[in-house]
């Protein structure tokens, strides 16, 4: 067994690009939340597989480290994956636009809108941030007809086009169109800042995200991540988190602020799209792209937080 130093970094691997991590004793005794991007960050770009990132699910599961899904796809698409996952643990949808709590997961259960009852019957229940689905496809349609902006959104399309544009299979692709709070665009001419100053006024903002734009509340990833930990909080009060964010894409950068460990993943481009500043603290470079670079990242900071004595005596 390995006693590690309150003060130790973490050692530079051919894993890591960069690594800057400097824990205090009190984060040895802390629990880790880790929120997680899905697109390009858990599942590859390209074909949507996360098996690159098995080594370090394992792990997660094995030290009861709950992995909450922080995601820009909606609730039955992300039930779907979190069933493959094995999960059962909280997770936010349409960057930070909703959140679903598993029925039971926590004591007191939290203040929510609605429950929707999952294929299989699990039920969830779903706590609501901004405008609603009609209101943003409505406000969409208003602002083309002035001519000023041309664009296409998943309202606009079918599902067998959506397949095509995504490479999902179609059932997937027919998921991705039951919205809750948001609408992904394809942005195809005008002025994008005029755009925006159009959608503020209704409290909307415009976030581009790994394939889309998508326009949805103010509320992004990094609210629903600190709503969630309060969650915890509250339901562990004695209890203290760590939360380690992950994510390759602008809309996953307020998250990565604000969590306590800041994972950037290598795009798909061979490229960083994240610039996490550097004077932040406790920020990692992934060198490899989605999945290999999650779980490369992961596992350094699992071991590297978590007290092996505590597990084996």
């Amino acid at each position: 067994m390995r006693n590690r130093s309150a003060h130790q970094s973490l050692t530079l691997t051919n894993a890591l690009e960069t690594t800057h991590i400097r824990p205090s004793q009190k984060a040895f005794a802390s629990k880790l939340l880790v929120f997680s991007d899905l697109d390009g960050t858990l599942l590859d770009h390209y074909n949507y597989s996360y098996d690159a990132a098995k080594p370090a699910l394992l792990q997660l599961f094995r030290y009861n480290i709950p992995l909450i899904l922080n995601t820009s796809k909606t609730f039955s698409e992300t039930v779907e994956i979190e069933n493959k996952l094995g999960g059962f643990h909280p997770f936010a949808v349409e960057n930070g636009s909703a959140i679903a709590i598993p029925e039971n997961y926590f004591n007191e259960l939290p203040e929510h809108d609605e429950m929707i009852t999952a294929a299989g019957g699990k039920r969830y229940f779903i706590k609501r941030f901004g405008r609603s689905y009609d209101f943003i496809c409505r406000l969409l349609g208003e602002l083309r007809a002035t001519g000023r902006f041309e664009f296409r959104g998943f309202h606009d399309m079918s599902t067998q086009e959506i397949s095509q544009i995504t490479s999902l299979e179609f059932e997937q692709a027919k998921m991705s169109r039951q919205r809750l709070a948001s609408e992904p665009i394809q942005w195809e001419r005008g002025d994008i800042e005029e755009f925006k100053y159009e959608l503020a006024k209704q409290k909307l903002i415009l976030v581009e995200g790994g394939r889309f734009w998508h326009v949805k509340s103010t509320h992004d990833k990094a609210d629903a991540m600190q709503w969630l930990s309060q969650c915890y909080q509250q339901q562990s009060a004695q209890q203290s988190f760590l939360t380690v964010a992950l994510g390759d894409s602008p809309n996953d950068k307020t998250m990565l602020d604000a969590a306590d460990i800041a994972i950037a993943i290598r795009s798909h481009t061979g490229h960083h799209k994240l610039d996490l500043g550097r004077t932040r603290p406790n920020r990692i470079y992934t060198q490899h792209i989605g999945p290999a670079g999650w779980q490369a990242a992961l596992l350094q900071v699992i071991d590297h937080y978590i007290l092996k004595e505590r597990y084996y005596g």
